[in-house]
């Protein structure tokens, strides 16, 4: 061979290694985000609603971190939202990122490709991570295809290049991982490839449940920085990132889905006020059609037709739906589909409860044999000489009675886990959901305020709450977050018997039935046993309540309960219920409008067929019109 053609054709390997680390030619690779005009711009962050996590850029680079140690696993996550990626039979879909460095050993750096089905807080799909000494590919939280830990065995700890390429094979996925050596020429230091499957693959740390690839799911390109801080001692992590890629090839040139993004409220977001429109946005390859976009909200289904607005922009939609109502706990689900039926679907959970409404925080149980506090102020959790924070007004630091104020099957007190009250057998570990005002007001992170939960909750475990409630009738939600337990059943108790005394008696309020949450928080209603009747309870002067957990907490990290809600509710004189048949099962309408001077209700027409009922003494409906979307029933 001739030595010139030689050296011409080793170059542009070394080119390709450098620029494109050997892309497919016939690859349509891009470049992300340089992070050179050292804007954030097209990532969402994700912090638990903490407001502990950051994204900066300057410097051409892109840096994620947290403002104060978490003193627990944590993690801050960056979203590319505006774009989905799919692994597709006989595609390969590759992701890249530069890692520039990390602050300490225990901070990783995290290369995720998350399907938009399953929320970053899971960290379900596939994600490759680095730091000094460990190489983890995830398909879940502690849930690893390989986990390596060789010490320095590096060569570069830093200025590497992150590589995650995943192929589709019919209903598998083969991912190959690799770090890539940027002061090297981009040379090859680890490679691994992993086949997913539809069967159950052998993982080395937990289970894969559910099995089956994530082929065929649009997913987002995610980047993270993971805190692994398992006794609370390391310092706040940050990782510095650049060059972010992406390189699809063998994909056909068929049509996109719509993408949902720039979501308001966020998830999970509670006190939201009732001014504030729900909204988003929509982009799509195609011009979208208004009439493509929905809205579920509580059952009730909004298009352009009866009050969604979507106005076009090109090829995004700026969607809005206004008229919430107070004090109402919301489930809204997303839909935008395109022309060729591509669709995209989000499920939202907030509140529109009064900041003012009457709480209880799980880890404010009864303390002394019976003893309670009623307004319970917040305070940091340590003093000024470093030692845990007590005064009389709040219940840090309090002890309580065991079978009197609180039962829990584990009475190890690891100080790691038992913060809040160190002398209880009742873990309590910071809560990661929305900071809300008061914790806000009291300093927050900066003065080393904490939102505690209780967590390693087992069956048979109670707590007992004393509080003087105002004269009332309240709808009751606990808050919780339930990860990887499909159901989970806690009961709301009144304690009818002495507080101070052991062997206390009860009767059976209600029940709260979660269900899978991921790591955010979602509140879950005070329902009959079956779920299909909210329980309004009347409630007035001191009053002992007593939360007891009917489900057993497998894998202890995965259910957390933060706060009790009392809600103050005023039963409507009349209700309309609707149903799709007629045998039922049927929902409150909460979007009918309810004139009880002329004894008509307006509501948005839903379906083709709808069957509706009116709750209340001696009521029945006497007229049907349709006009337009509306439906107007007359009632006597």
């Amino acid at each position: 061979m001739n030595p010139s053609i030689f050296k011409s054709i080793t170059l542009t390997l070394k080119l390709c290694t450098i620029i494109f680390f050997c892309f497919n030619l016939n690859a349509h690779a891009r470049v992300l985000d340089d992070f050179d005009d050292n804007k954030v711009k097209g990532w969402d962050k994700f912090d638990f609603g903490s407001g502990n996590g950051y994204l900066k850029e300057e410097n051409g680079q892109l840096t994620i971190g947290m403002h104060q140690a978490p003193k627990q696993q944590f993690f801050v996550a960056a979203t590319y939202s505006a774009e989905t990626f799919t692994v597709e039979d006989g595609n390969t879909l590759e992701f890249s990122v530069d890692l520039v460095g990390a602050n300490q050993a225990d901070s990783f750096a995290v290369l995720s490709f998350i399907p938009k089905e399953y929320d970053v807080s899971s960290l379900t799909g596939y994600s490759f991570a680095k730091d000094v000494n460990d190489l983890l590919f995830a398909k879940g939280l502690n849930k690893y295809f390989y986990d390596t830990t060789e010490g320095d065995w590096l060569d570069r700890e830093e200025n590497v290049r992150l590589v995650l390429s995943m192929t589709g094979s019919g209903n598998s996925v083969s991912v190959t991982t690799r770090i890539l050596d940027l002061d090297n020429n981009g040379a090859v230091l680890f490679e691994d490839t992993t086949i997913d499957t539809v069967e159950v693959e052998e993982f080395s740390t937990g289970d894969d449940d559910p099995a089956g690839s994530f082929i065929g799911k649009p997913g987002n390109f995610v980047l993270l920085v993971y805190h692994n801080d398992t006794n609370g001692s390391l310092p706040p992590s940050t990782v510095t990132l650049d060059n972010a890629y992406v390189s699809v090839s063998g994909a056909s040139e068929k049509n996109k889905p719509p993408v949902i993004a720039d979501v308001y409220p966020v998830a999970s977001s509670n006190y939201i006020n009732t001014n504030e429109r729900l909204s988003f946005i929509v982009n799509d390859d195609q011009e979208l059609e208004p009439s493509g976009v929905s809205v579920h909200l509580n059952g009730i289904k909004y298009t352009t037709a009866n009050g969604l607005k979507a106005i076009p922009n090109g090829k995004i939609l700026e969607v809005s739906l206004g008229g919430l109502r107070k004090d109402e706990n919301y489930h809204a689900i997303l839909e935008a589909v395109d022309a060729e039926g591509q669709k995209d679907i989000r499920n939202l959970y907030f509140d529109t409860f009064n900041s003012n409404s009457f709480v209880i925080e799980m880890e404010d149980f009864n303390f002394d044999g019976g003893e309670f506090i009623d307004s319970p102020i917040v305070i940091p959790e340590f003093d000024e000489e470093g030692d845990l924070n007590w005064e009389d007004n709040s219940y840090q630091a309090t002890e309580g009675y065991v079978d009197i104020d609180y039962f829990d099957n584990n009475a190890d007190l690891d100080p790691a886990s038992h913060r809040y009250r160190p002398n209880d057998g009742v873990v309590t570990t910071p809560a990661l959901d929305l900071l809300r005002e008061k914790f806000v007001d009291a300093g927050g992170n900066e003065k080393g305020v904490v939102d505690f939960s209780i967590a390693e909750i087992e069956e048979g475990e109670w707590l007992n709450y004393t509080r003087t409630f105002p004269a009332g009738d309240y709808r009751v939600y606990l808050r919780q977050a339930q990860f990887t337990i499909a159901s989970a059943t806690s009961t709301l108790e009144l304690v009818t018997s002495a507080t101070d005394e052991e062997e206390q008696t009860t009767e059976i309020i209600g029940t709260f039935l979660g269900s899978d949450s991921g790591v955010q928080y979602r509140n879950v209603a005070l329902t009959n046993d079956s779920g299909d009747q909210l329980i309004t309870l009347n409630l007035a002067g001191e009053t002992t309540l007593r939360l007891k957990q009917s489900t057993t907490d497998t894998q202890d990290f995965y259910l957390k309960q933060n706060y009790l809600i009392f809600v103050k509710h005023e039963e409507p004189a009349i209700e309309l219920q609707f149903s799709n048949s007629v045998q039922g099962p049927y929902k409150t309408a909460t979007g009918a409008i309810i004139d009880e001077g002329s004894k008509t209700i307006t509501i948005t027409r839903e379906e083709a067929v709808q069957f509706y009922r009116l709750k209340g003494a001696s009521f029945k409906i006497t007229k049907i019109e349709l006009a337009d979307s509306k439906v107007n029933l007359s009632y006597q």
